[in-house]
């Protein structure tokens, strides 16, 4: 797949995708009290839009280290203090090859004085959830599988068996999916189990017509190595799960 070269896009094109997602940014942490309390959570999403409008920007436009002071003030918000004093290096830096170090403009003589009130201190630990990083790596009857799989680890049967065809609902009541899960996991708890997608494919033997894939889940800890089995079903992307397998072949 050929990469998208952003010097092919009108510059005026791409600071205007750069001024909404510095847009949405601000609003998530609230602009103009940088070193309130902020929700950990929102404050990753503002580094992550930040961080793109960045990717956008030429780092002389001027608005490049405006943005990038955003999002050294959500990063000292964060308590992430290192990567905050890396950043506002940075800020010094385009600043002296911009106006030279005689001549620095006012967002880099705040990215010194923040520079030496950071200095020395060391990031604060920080959560990041990173649920979402493999998002569409696998083809989307996999996410609709695995979703399968998390509610039976979470112990939401009754959530998992709506995602199952009307015969296998027959054949796999939530009492039956229930217990195949219990007897396969024992009494592991659902955080100290392991479930990872080892095989999909969309060609198998036996593959029915109105199948579409077929995936193989490892469920496993330090006492038990286990497997699931599901063949996902139907049409327009109304996936259904048509055949389950609970076990190692």
């Amino acid at each position: 797949m050929k990469a998208i070269d952003l010097n092919s896009i009108p510059y005026k094109h791409r600071f205007s995708g750069a001024s909404l997602l510095i847009s949405k940014a601000n609003k998530l942490v609230g602009l103009g009290h940088p070193l309130k309390v902020i929700d950990p959570q929102k404050g990753l999403a503002a580094l992550a839009y930040y961080d793109m409008a960045l990717a956008l920007i030429k780092p002389f436009d001027p608005n490049y280290s405006t943005a990038l002071n955003w999002k050294c003030n959500v990063l000292r918000a964060l308590g992430q203090y290192e990567d905050a004093v890396e950043w506002y290096s940075e800020i010094i830096r385009i600043s002296d090859e911009t106006d030279g170090k005689a001549k620095r403009n006012a967002t880099a003589v705040l990215a010194e004085e923040m520079i030496q009130a950071c200095e020395g201190r060391k990031n604060e630990p920080l959560e990041v959830n990173d649920a979402d990083a493999a998002l569409f790596d696998d083809p989307p009857f996999c996410m609709h599988a695995e979703k399968f799989c998390d509610w039976l680890n979470e112990g939401k049967f009754s959530k998992a068996h709506q995602l199952l065809s009307p015969a296998l609902k027959e054949t796999f009541p939530v009492p039956a999916l229930k217990t195949a899960w219990q007897k396969m996991t024992g009494h592991s708890k659902p955080e100290d189990i392991s479930l990872a997608l080892e095989q999909h494919t969309v060609d198998w033997p036996g593959r029915k017509p109105d199948e579409i894939g077929w995936c193989y889940f490892s469920i496993s800890t330090a006492e038990f190595s286990e497997a699931v089995t599901v063949v996902i079903g139907g049409k327009d992307h109304a996936f259904l799960i048509t055949e389950l397998e609970f076990g190692r072949p």
